[in-house]
């Protein structure tokens, strides 16, 4: 037999009374005191009203102010999870800035609250942190709707997932933040997987929409395979993908330095085969929203200058942020430790405010404008629609150099010391040494370019405008992208019948389409050191076959390490 509901049966007889008490009323009848009292009485046993304080028998006591309210003064998206932040009123207003939590490089932000770097500026900060607790879970296409409306007015994120969602009518990059620098890994089963091209027909795993698919889309198109012909399962979280490949459903994994890569890594028979050490492909980036930037101009100046004030006591004084890191929550920003701050740090290379004031020259923005198109044809590559494709003559409407400039020009901004890890590649000078034969012998490919139609005429060594163009999009990239890596160009030369050709004199014309494609390259400042060359005979000698003579008119770009 079930049991009674006595609850609902009191709730049922409520119902019965409130309505006769109503139906007295209408037809003009004044219910007894005491049927008033009843019910009022009944009510409160099932529902106890609250105790009404006399308001003048308490002093006031001050309500904290942690969590935001409902709706913030400056119309700014409010955390669902309460965080320290800036209360009051502040000349310039405020700014809500969101980031990912436990990513100790966009954790100098706290530091513009903490130690009061942009309240000394007149400017209030409030945040929000991605994904507490099952809160502040905002996918990619809102953050790029809030950024647009005002209620992110900046956003610390990748400029590679930017190009995905974002584009000049959702926000603009301000500043760098730096790069991936080790963090990033792609972890394969060696015996399937040696190369980027051997990704055809295998299994891979990844974090959905995250900075892990994006570059096995940039592997992909590096070594020409079509994301077609991968098998992709994307999950929710690396945690996810991990298991797959532990469980032997995935021949690869690509994720970023964490206990679950180290798991994947311990898995018998795996590698690295790349490591964001080398491959510079991701750039973290400030974003400020076209509402902020039409709005409250002066309030985003104070923001970045506090950013990069913030960062200087980062660089000088690394036990000093941390402390500031884990007072405003250590489990939120993933610093507890001056050591968990140095040692995140020392895989991410972060830009300073010098290297911001060089990349956003007018010299220097064309590359930063090819770093996003080479973004926008990543994502193309593997299948995903960007939403504002953005075309070559508005790419300078992604950037506003502005806020940049204007910090560059305090002094006071600008350290003393170098970042804990001082590559930002696209502004530092590393020493690129020549290899010495035995050491070229060494060398391991990790990817065959997808360059197909560098091919020269019969017995020419000059390269076509055709040639060039795929050398431009297909080989500089990755150079100007990647770290400690040389390219071989292997030339090769066709040898038709009776055309009186010997092996020396082949070998000499396939050495030359060598060379003139490592005078070509050099002019892009790529040092002349990283470049391997070398010669390739071709099958057919003597050939009769006018097609496979041409197809041996060509080169081969393998990138190495």
């Amino acid at each position: 037999m079930e049991r009674i509901r006595w609850g609902n049966v009191v709730l049922a007889a409520l119902a019965l009374l409130a309505v006769g008490f109503a139906s007295l009323i209408i037809v003009g009848i004044d219910p007894s005191p005491r049927l008033s009292e009843a019910v009022g009485a009944i009510l409160s046993q099932v529902h106890p009203l609250p105790v009404q304080a006399k308001l003048d028998s308490v002093p006031p006591v001050p309500v904290p102010t942690l969590a935001p309210t409902p709706v913030l003064d400056d119309g700014g998206f409010q955390s669902e999870v309460a965080v320290p932040q800036s209360t009051g009123q502040f000349p310039l207003g405020t700014i809500t800035v969101a980031f990912d939590k436990e990513f100790p490089p966009y954790s100098p932000v706290v530091l513009l609250y903490q130690q009061q770097l942009a309240e000394k500026r007149g400017l209030g900060v409030h945040f929000v942190p991605f994904d507490i607790e099952d809160r502040n879970r905002i996918s990619e296409t809102r953050r790029g709707e809030l950024l647009r409306s005002g209620g992110f007015d900046v956003l610390l994120t990748t400029m590679n997932s930017y190009a995905l969602w974002g584009g000049p009518e959702v926000g603009r990059v301000t500043a760098i933040i730096g790069e991936s620098a080790g963090a990033d890994k792609a972890v394969v089963q060696e015996s399937v997987i040696k190369t980027f091209n051997d990704f055809y027909g295998k299994a891979v795993a990844y974090s959905d929409s995250s900075v892990s698919e994006y570059l096995l889309y940039y592997m992909l198109r590096a070594g020409g395979v079509p994301a077609e012909a991968v098998i992709r399962f994307g999950h929710e979280n690396l945690n996810q993908a991990v298991r797959r490949y532990g469980d032997r459903e995935a021949h690869a994994v690509v994720g970023w330095t964490s206990s679950d890569l180290d798991t994947a890594i311990k898995r018998p028979g795996s590698k690295v085969l790349m490591t964001s050490d080398q491959f510079r492909v991701t750039m973290d980036v400030i974003v400020t929203g076209t509402g902020a930037l039409q709005t409250k101009p002066a309030a985003v100046q104070a923001f970045h200058d506090a950013w990069f004030e913030a960062n200087k006591v980062v660089f000088e004084h690394p036990d000093q942020a941390a402390f500031a890191m884990k007072s405003w929550n250590g489990s939120w920003t993933g610093v507890e430790t001056t050591e968990d701050l140095t040692d995140a740090l020392s895989e991410f290379a972060q830009a300073t405010l010098a290297d911001n004031r060089i990349m956003f020259s007018q010299e220097n923005l064309p590359l930063l404008e090819e770093r996003y198109k080479d973004a926008e044809a990543v994502w193309a590559w593997g299948g995903r629609n960007v939403k504002q494709l953005v075309r070559d003559q508005d790419l300078p409407t992604v950037f506003d150099p502005t806020f940049v400039r204007k910090s560059a020009q305090d002094a006071s901004l600008t350290s003393t010391r170098p970042p804990v890890n001082p590559t930002f590649h696209l502004t530092a000078k590393p020493e690129v040494k020549g290899l010495s034969p035995d050491e070229q012998s060494r060398l391991q490919t990790v990817a065959v370019l997808d360059v197909k139609q560098v091919e020269f005429e019969q017995g020419s060594a000059q390269l076509s405008a055709s040639a060039r163009q795929h050398i431009e999009a297909s080989v500089i990239p990755v150079l100007q992208n990647t770290v400690g890596t040389y390219l071989k160009v292997e030339g090769s030369a066709g040898w038709p019948e009776k055309a009186g050709l010997t092996e020396a004199t082949v070998n000499g014309l396939a050495f030359e389409r060598a060379r003139a494609v490592q005078d070509y390259i050099i002019k892009f400042g790529v040092p002349v050191e990283r470049l391997v060359l070398g010669t390739t005979l071709p099958v057919c000698r003597e050939c009769k076959d006018a097609g496979q003579i041409q197809r041996s008119n060509t080169v081969v770009f393998s990138l190495t390490n």
